[in-house]
């Protein structure tokens, strides 16, 4: 993962991500100067500026076999993996991993 530091600003209520400390410092510091006009904002309180530790990676990823190789009343193929929906390409799992 490249960017490792985040800042969360209420303002625009997205989480901007940073490669270093530094860079990240430098735009929560933006964010609180933004936060006071005539007085201080409501939500000023809520910047926050954090490391990121973990993040979720696709594990288990199954390929959608042939469709003469699933089953047309159960959608199961021979493996028991269910395929619901025909735009369905592929299924897997999602699970937290430590960011490296």
């Amino acid at each position: 993962m490249k960017d490792k530091y985040f800042v969360y600003d209420p303002e625009d209520n997205f989480l901007h991500t940073f490669s270093t400390e530094k860079d990240a410092e430098k735009y929560a510091k933006k964010c609180i100067e933004y936060h006071h006009d005539e007085g201080w904002s409501d939500t000023v309180d809520e910047i926050i500026m954090g490391v990121i530790i973990k993040q979720a990676k696709q594990k288990n990823k199954i390929m959608r076999p042939p469709e003469n190789e699933i089953d047309e009343e159960t959608g199961e193929d021979k493996d028991g993996n269910i395929w619901c929906e025909k735009s369905w390409t592929y299924q897997c799992e999602y699970k937290m991993e430590d960011v490296k």
